[in-house]
């Protein structure tokens, strides 16, 4: 599946915003230590359940407003790059839906392919013919009819070889 650089930006920002944060809250409270789970989404947590409180408690109303624009600007950032977002990769098969040809005959499409990874709103997966987008299935059919045109080893023989 092939990296979704966009994405993988906005995960990187956000981290950034939210150890930036982490920290911060950490500087201005003595008392205050980082979880033992310290993977970004485990600290975003725990800034969420455990330290809002002592944030927004905070006497300097700038450095209030900076730790909220951090956390906007990380959320927004992931948002705009995975909302509706389409992942596709072009694969080695053609279309082999039957369609009428200009003749009247049936003929099979014969398109390129390519899987294409629906994230929003619900993450669908689907096998779809560049030359038609009608011409689509299940990417887990798709995946089945590969693995039965897979060619077979031969028979197992007995020890005689017969």
């Amino acid at each position: 599946m092939p990296l979704r650089v966009e994405v993988v930006d906005a995960m990187r920002d956000a981290g950034q915003a939210i150890w930036k944060l982490a920290f911060a809250v950490t500087d201005r409270y003595i008392d205050v230590r980082l979880p033992d789970d310290q993977s970004t989404p485990s600290l975003a947590g725990w800034l969420a359940r455990s330290m809002v409180p002592r944030i927004v408690q905070v006497p300097d109303p700038v450095w209030v407003l900076k730790a909220y624009w951090w956390a906007i600007e990380a959320g927004s950032k992931i948002e705009k790059v995975t909302e509706g977002g389409e992942t596709e990769v072009v694969l080695p098969d053609l279309c082999k839906i039957v369609v009428m040809s200009e003749d009247g005959k049936p003929v099979v499409c014969g398109g390129e392919v390519k899987a294409v990874w629906q994230h929003m709103p619900k993450e669908r997966k689907v096998v779809q013919c560049t030359r038609n987008r009608d011409h689509f299935i299940p990417f887990d059919v798709w995946q089945k009819q590969q693995a039965a045109r897979k060619p077979r080893g031969a028979r197992p023989r007995n020890h005689a070889g017969i």
